[in-house]
């Protein structure tokens, strides 16, 4: 394995493909409600299995055909959307999980209530349970961890309050129904702006990372970028960004192990301009493509049947003029869904599930175009040919050499013979499919 502190993915493949309208059936079925605001403080989305069935959860109001406003968290089963419990209506949504604080998993949000201040709410059949305190400021990530005497409920954010004349900021812990700081951080947290958090086991355990803008870890000589928290030390992740925004966190597996993702619009230290994309597996960092034009929103993983791909969401477009928006990563660039979306996308979703399955996108598109509003939709029979790797309807010489740009990372999707390891007779596998052609 390359052990340098930064792999950057060969982008030879991706000059190598050629602008062309997509011809296969992966067509977006418009879900109906629109998100009442996309940007500033977009809904979240999360699968949840609450015992009635494995349904897509949305936090932050929604307004149906018929204008009628669902405030607070809707449930999708796959035909219809319904309220969740009684939820204040004037609370803002900050984010959304499903975490097992010890009773099973439950969906658990985060708000900003009447005041000004945070509160955290876990869903208990029908009833939201306050969970902790209020928190001054807002929250905008949650995670649970088990450091081994039990799972840890952690808010991080914007948030700042004041425990036995410390100030406390960025990061709490709830212990005992009480919010306090991170044990042997002296003052306690992180400066600047936690966007996003989540839990990830670089092979040494499992460890909460942070990341945001500007986050700066105290008490270890300022480092910025991302935060990662064992239970006992919090510190800077090395060779990791060291400015801009981090917009999401992903934990995925592509085929290569469990990694962990990072979408925004950030530096390196060794490199001059900004990227959108890049993974952190434990012992590399990886520079997915080349630069976007705007930063990236949103990451998701999902699976239409060629095997587990990673999908990035923006208000922008790709380095291909034709992959606007939402883009999927081939293993040596982004290529474009065969149907894209008239707008930008603000929070993508992969679920897997007999009549609930597929990828989700909300943002600000219209399935119309001239007709621009906040949308929700969702991709589910996306029809994709095998050898049409940079997804322009058509096996041609561009898709032969993408295959050798695949075939020369190592990346399992160029594994046509399926025995779970790259050898010429993959190319033979490859050559057979391709002749025949896509349907």
């Amino acid at each position: 394995m390359n052990t340098s502190p930064l792999a950057r993915v060969p982008l030879s493949a991706a000059l190598l493909f050629v602008a062309s309208a997509g011809a296969q059936d992966c067509a977006w079925e418009n879900l109906g409600p629109q998100p009442a605001s996309v940007f500033s403080d977009p809904p979240r989305m999360v699968a949840f299995d609450d015992g009635d069935g494995l349904a897509v959860f949305i936090g932050g109001e929604l307004v149906t055909a018929d204008s009628q406003r669902l405030a607070g968290v809707s449930r999708f089963d796959g035909e219809r959307f319904t309220s969740v419990g009684q939820f204040d209506p004037d609370a803002l949504i900050t984010d959304m999980g499903v975490f097992d604080l010890g009773q099973g998993p439950r969906l658990i949000v985060s708000a900003l209530v009447v005041g000004g201040g945070s509160q955290v709410f876990l869903l208990e059949g029908e009833e939201w349970l306050l969970v902790g305190p209020q928190l001054r400021g807002r929250i905008n990530a949650l995670a649970v961890l088990d450091h081994g005497a039990g799972p840890v409920l952690y808010a991080a954010g914007d948030i700042t309050f004041s425990l036995e004349g410390r100030i406390v900021r960025g990061i709490v812990q709830l212990i005992d129904d009480q919010w306090r700081g991170l044990p042997s951080v002296g003052a306690g947290g992180v400066f600047g702006q936690v966007i996003d958090m989540v839990v990830f086991d670089d092979g040494s355990g499992p460890a909460v990372y942070l990341a945001g803008d500007e986050v700066t870890v105290l008490g270890s000589g300022g480092e910025r970028g991302v935060a990662r928290w064992d239970g006992v030390v919090l510190s800077s992740v090395e060779g990791g960004p060291i400015g801009g925004e981090v917009r999401d966190l992903l934990v995925f597996d592509d085929g290569h192990g469990e990694a962990l993702y990072l979408g925004g619009f950030f530096d390196f230290p060794v490199i001059r301009d900004p990227l959108s994309v890049a993974s952190w597996d434990g012992e590399q960092w990886s520079i997915l493509g080349g630069e976007f034009e705007n930063e990236v929103f949103t990451l998701a993983g999902f699976d239409f049947g060629l095997g587990p791909t990673l999908f990035a969401g923006s208000f922008g477009e790709f380095d291909d003029p034709r992959t606007e928006f939402i883009g999927q990563w081939n293993g040596v660039s982004w290529v474009p869904l065969p149907q894209r979306l008239n707008g930008g996308v603000s929070i993508l979703l992969g679920v897997s599930g007999p009549g609930i399955g597929g990828l989700y996108a909300l943002g600000g598109f219209d399935f119309e175009p001239g007709r621009p509003r906040n949308g929700l939709g969702r991709v589910a029979d996306c029809e994709l040919c095998e050898t049409d790797l940079d997804q322009d309807g058509e096996s041609t010489v561009f898709d032969f050499l993408a295959f050798v740009g695949l075939y020369e990372v190592g990346s399992p999707r160029a594994d046509f013979d399926g025995d779970g390891v790259l050898t010429t007779f993959d190319l033979v596998a490859f050559g057979d499919e391709f002749d025949a052609g896509c349907p």
